[in-house]
């Protein structure tokens, strides 16, 4: 049975206070505190003495990976004795001026004459391009030089530059003594601007001419009794690009042919070959392709800059514009996707340059062959390609200002040299690394440095189709 009551009410007593006030703070109106004080100059520096820093001409450069401080240790404590010796003693001796047209450097460098190339209906002032090559022994020890002075090529050219000149070395009596004078023989007419001359490794009568139309000249320098003369064995107009550089190589040591390699800017590599009869005829097409694409496509090229063949191999190295050296084979035999009889040679790729791979060459250096490659900051890498079996390099070289353009190495690395302003030139030398000059007397940056097989004759330009020859002779 239910029932029904009343509880009792439990109250709580409020205690908000309706007269009390109360301060409101806004957080849009808050400022963080002001950052600490620090005093700069109260901190201390330990003073260093730039004075008594060494530098090594030619530098192993160790490239340090994550982790590998145990080994970075272990280098350190290696050259610890080696850095001691050179820091005792003491500064780096500076070359002293030069003085006159004479290098002080442990190849002496002498100023010989100035040529002077005269193109019809062309200013002189814009005559700043061309192309030179040494030839065959003539007088006195000296060799035949060829010339070739263009102006710039834009977008548009009338090629009204298109002569070859050759300038053969002359007895001179002046004053009772006999020295030697270049003149000009003869005038070789082509149809477009040259803008490479290379001569024939294995018979320097014969030289070669590549135009910015991917025209292809091969001559032949005749001997006779009263003059000499050349013949052209064979001009023709090739489907690629510019020439850029060329090569000469020798598929087998013991063949009496040799084969022309042309290395034009859009990828293609042509090898011609020049038979025994004198006989020019087009033997294979080669295509360099990007780097990483295994299986390459025609499409798939990278722009080329310069070339070298290695001696007695049938290997050559292309330098590209993306810094990349590539170790190739004229004698391979896999071909590219998407085109007909067009090969892909790259074997490896040795260690690339950060900007554009200007020169190549191989040199001999402690009974050892080595390739040199400079990109334009002049820095230099040495591979040992014959005997090595790394990509790396066995030295790298890095050569001070104003090394940057076209280099020339001398006989046993005795010394590079670079064109400079005003027809100069800078001579490093790699075994003291003394940097010296030779005073100029033209104007304009030289862009034009070719050496004879001998590394005895050098010539340098083009300022307003002016060149420089010079005489080299080891101390």
């Amino acid at each position: 049975m239910f029932s029904t009551f009343s509880s009792d009410v439990t109250e709580f007593q409020s205690t908000f206070k309706y007269d009390q006030t109360v301060d409101l703070l806004s957080r849009s109106v808050i400022t963080d505190p002001p950052a600490e004080k620090c005093d700069a100059f109260t901190n201390t520096i330990s003073p260093r003495s730039v004075s008594i820093q060494t530098e090594s001409p030619i530098t192993g450069i160790v490239q340090l990976k994550d982790g590998n401080e145990k080994k970075l240790a272990q280098w350190l404590q290696k050259i610890l004795p080696l850095v001691e010796e050179e820091l005792k003693m003491g500064i780096s001796p500076c070359p002293q001026g030069i003085s006159g047209r004479e290098s002080q450097s442990s190849a002496k460098i002498n100023f010989i004459e100035c040529l002077s190339v005269k193109v019809a209906d062309v200013a002189s002032k814009k005559l700043i391009r061309g192309a030179a090559t040494w030839l065959s022994l003539a007088t006195g020890g000296a060799p035949t030089l060829a010339l070739s002075c263009t102006t710039i090529h834009d977008s548009w050219c009338e090629h009204n530059t298109p002569n070859i000149v050759l300038f053969s070395p002359k007895r001179a009596d002046y004053q009772g003594i006999t020295g030697l004078n270049y003149t000009e023989s003869q005038v070789i007419p082509v149809k477009s601007c040259i803008q490479i001359l290379s001569t024939n490794t294995y018979n320097r009568d014969i030289f070669a001419g590549g135009s910015v139309l991917g025209d292809l000249y091969v001559w032949h320098k005749e001997h006779h009794q009263d003059s000499d003369s050349v013949k052209e064995l064979f001009s023709g107009t090739t489907q690629n690009g510019e020439i850029v550089a060329m090569s000469w190589l020798k598929l087998r040591p013991s063949s009496q042919d040799v084969n022309l390699l042309t290395c034009h800017a859009d990828g293609v590599v042509e090898s011609w070959k020049i038979l025994t009869n004198m006989q020019v005829i087009h033997e294979k097409t080669f295509k360099i392709s990007s780097k990483g694409q295994k299986f390459p496509a025609i499409d798939q090229t990278t722009i080329l800059r310069t070339i070298v063949s290695i001696d007695d191999r049938s290997e050559f190295v292309v330098g590209t514009e993306d810094g990349r050296v590539i170790l190739c084979s004229a004698n391979q035999l896999s071909t590219i996707r998407g085109a007909k009889n067009v090969y892909d040679p790259a074997i490896a790729d040795l260690e690339s340059h950060q900007f554009p791979v200007i020169s190549l060459q191989m040199v001999h250096h402690g009974g050892k062959q080595l390739l040199a490659s400079c990109d334009v900051t002049g820095e230099v890498f040495f591979h040992d390609i014959i005997r090595s079996t790394t990509s790396e390099p066995v030295v790298i070289l890095k050569m001070p200002l104003p090394f940057k353009n076209t280099i020339a190495i001398g006989k046993n690395l005795k010394f590079i040299v670079s064109p400079g302003e005003f027809g100069s030139l800078e001579i490093f030398t790699a075994s003291s690394g003394q940097k010296s000059s030779i005073e100029g007397n033209l104007r304009g940056r030289g862009n034009l440095l070719a050496i004879s097989n001998n590394s005895e004759w050098l010539v340098t330009g083009v300022y307003e189709g002016n060149f420089n020859i010079y005489r080299i002779t080891m101390d």
